[in-house]
């Protein structure tokens, strides 16, 4: 579900043309607004903007709701709100936040806090490291030359009669779980890893941290975060199936879960066939990824990456296991050869009962929409299931394993299959019982 267009409302305002009367001291991060001054009037009005062009962007709202609509968008830091272009081109603001979540803009990711505004966030959850970009008013200047230092009651794009001067200042926050902000600080950090504060500090004491400095707070939080991806769970058993929970701002499980979702132990030799029908032996070692659903390969460096020829491939050969590819229902492994072959295919799809996730306390996915749980990285833990997923194989065509389907197959001899089914009572959701109707099927087919 998402919320339609209609449920924002906007303000225009209206951007003006450079001035040359103006003469301005500038210098780096200071910027001076004249008295009777329009700012976005002024030769520096474009550095209001975080980014020199408007980019695509999209809103998601803080129960999981995301626009079905992609906004030419960009921060104002100035005015420190987000603007938008809409389809007449006209510079728009979004004025209704406050069920505001996030914002994303090309590849950079806004947090909306309803009191303070927008941060960019600079390193993900579990706790995330974000940035405040400010127009600090330093210094007023009237008439008479008299000059005071700013005060908080700046009302900014207003037209004053006296100068004012800013400073471009940037400061730095974590965010919590629980979405809530705290000043990057080492009590802060100690505060949020309160079960790891020895061997943080321990890492304050070998490092010289600067908590102003973006590559030191960085560098922390990636350990700090580290520390705590080291005690997730590896997948467990749960009512008789292998749940994944997959952690808050993770595209991917850690790589010490990861390495236990793979098919075989070890990364296989493999042989392919390619979808021109030929076939080589590749190069690289490959192995299946039950979490993702594709074949990763561990390159000449020794890292572990995706196999990128995919979409090429037709089957691939591990050590004797074939999986058979299509590129809409992904890789199968034949469990049985012939004319018709049975194949499983083995992956993680999230889980969608909402029964389930509420009594483990997963209230922020059983209440997400389907399309905001589906997204790459979410705000929140999230859950998924091991599924085994049965086909048969016919002419390099998969069919899911049903009744409808193998009647559809074998139309020649469906009485004969159908006398077969009810006779040993079998079950199409059975390996062991897929393989024997399987079997059958293929001496009716050579007959």
């Amino acid at each position: 579900m998402k919320l339609s267009f209609f449920g924002l409302t906007f303000v225009l305002f209206l951007l003006g043309t450079w001035d040359s009367q103006f003469v301005y001291a500038q210098t780096s991060n200071y910027f001076t607004v004249p008295a009777q001054a329009e700012v976005l009037k002024l030769p520096w009005r474009e550095r209001i903007y975080r980014f020199q062009e408007f980019q695509k962007g999209k809103i998601t709202y803080t129960k999981g709701f995301e626009l079905d609509y992609e906004f030419q968008l960009n921060y104002n830091v100035y005015f420190e709100r987000m603007d938008f272009i809409d389809s007449s081109g006209d510079t728009l603001c979004i004025t209704n936040t406050d069920q505001i979540k996030t914002i994303q803009i090309g590849n950079a990711t806004f947090f909306h806090e309803n009191t303070s505004g927008y941060y960019e966030v600079l390193v993900h959850l579990p706790v995330s490291l974000a940035f405040r970009n400010q127009f600090v008013l330093e210094e007023i200047e009237f008439a008479n030359g008299m000059k005071s230092r700013g005060t908080p009651t700046d009302r900014r794009g207003a037209i004053t009669d006296y100068g004012r001067s800013y400073r471009k200042v940037f400061s730095y926050f974590l965010i919590d779980q629980n979405n809530e902000l705290h000043p990057a600080s080492r009590t802060s950090i100690l505060n949020l890893f309160p079960a790891y504060a020895t061997d943080i500090k321990g890492y304050l004491l070998e490092h010289r941290v600067g908590f102003d400095s973006r590559g030191d707070l960085m560098e922390l939080i990636h350990y700090c975060n580290q520390l705590i991806e080291d005690t997730y769970e590896a997948p467990q058993t749960l009512n008789g199936a292998v749940t994944l929970r997959l952690p808050a701002g993770k595209r991917f499980p850690p790589r010490k879960v990861t390495d236990s979702l793979y098919r075989f132990s070890e990364f296989q030799d493999a042989k392919v066939i390619w979808t021109d029908h030929s076939s080589s032996f590749h190069l690289e070692k490959m192995n299946y990824n039950t979490f993702t659903g594709k074949m990763d390969v561990i390159n000449v460096n020794g890292d572990t990456v995706k196999f990128t020829r995919w979409h090429e491939t037709e089957i691939v050969n591990l050590d004797g296991i074939v999986f058979f590819q299509d590129l809409e229902k992904g890789y199968m492994e034949i469990l049985l050869h012939g004319d018709l072959a049975v194949a499983v295919r083995n992956n993680f799809t999230i889980v969608t009962d909402k029964t389930m996730l509420q009594g483990l306390g997963l209230m922020d996915q059983a209440t997400a929409s389907e399309l905001s749980n589906r997204t790459p990285v979410t705000t929140f833990d999230r859950l998924y299931r091991l599924e085994k997923t049965y086909f048969f194989i016919y002419r390099n065509e998969p069919y899911e394993a049903s009744k409808f389907s193998i009647l559809k197959l074998m139309k020649k001899d469906r009485d004969a299959v159908i006398e077969y089914l009810n006779n040993n009572n079998i079950s199409l959701n059975n390996e062991q019982q897929l393989k024997q109707l399987t079997t059958y099927c293929n001496r009716l087919l050579t007959k």
